[in-house]
C-alpha cells in the first residue's frame, strides 16, 4: 500500500506541470468507472485509504478508495461528447473487431462498454468510424 501511495505521489508531482496544458483529469477505478474533473485549482490528498480530490471553493469533493483506483490521465476534453467528440454517447452504434466482424449493435456507447470485454474495437455510428480501446 505504501508503495502504491509513493508511486501515486511521484506521478502527481511529475504530471503536475503537464496538468496546466489539459483542462480535465480522468480517474478510472478497477471496475472501469470513470470520473472526470476540471483541473483548475485542484488539490489531491490521501488519508485512511482514500484518495480525495477537491476544487478551490470546496464545491466539488470526490473520494476514491485507493484499493479500487486503477489509473488517472489528463485530457483536452471532458468525455461528454463520446469518443474524442466524434461518437455521441447517446446514439445507436455498431461495434466491430479488428478483423471487421460485427461484435454487436448497441443503443449507447455506455451500453457497448458494459457488454464488451477488453480489446480494440472499431465503433461505427452513422458515417463515422473510430478505433477504440476498451
Amino acid at each position: 500500500m505504501k508503495h502504491l501511495l509513493t508511486l501515486l505521489i511521484a506521478g502527481l508531482a511529475v504530471f503536475s506541470v503537464s496538468a496546466f496544458q489539459f483542462p480535465y483529469i480522468f480517474f478510472e477505478q478497477t471496475d472501469g468507472s470513470k470520473t472526470v474533473i476540471d483541473t483548475q485549482a485542484l488539490t489531491m490528498t490521501t488519508a485512511d485509504g482514500q484518495f480525495t480530490v477537491r476544487n478551490a471553493d470546496e464545491s466539488l469533493v470526490q473520494s476514491f478508495p485507493l484499493a479500487s483506483f486503477a489509473k488517472f490521465y489528463f485530457s483536452e476534453n471532458n468525455g461528454t461528447d463520446g469518443i474524442d467528440g466524434m461518437i455521441a454517447d447517446d446514439s445507436p452504434l455498431s461495434v466491430f473487431d479488428t478483423e471487421g466482424r460485427l461484435v454487436g449493435e448497441f443503443n449507447t456507447l455506455s451500453e457497448a462498454r458494459e457488454n464488451l470485454g477488453s480489446g480494440i474495437y472499431i465503433v461505427k455510428q452513422g458515417d463515422r468510424s473510430v478505433k477504440f480501446i476498451f
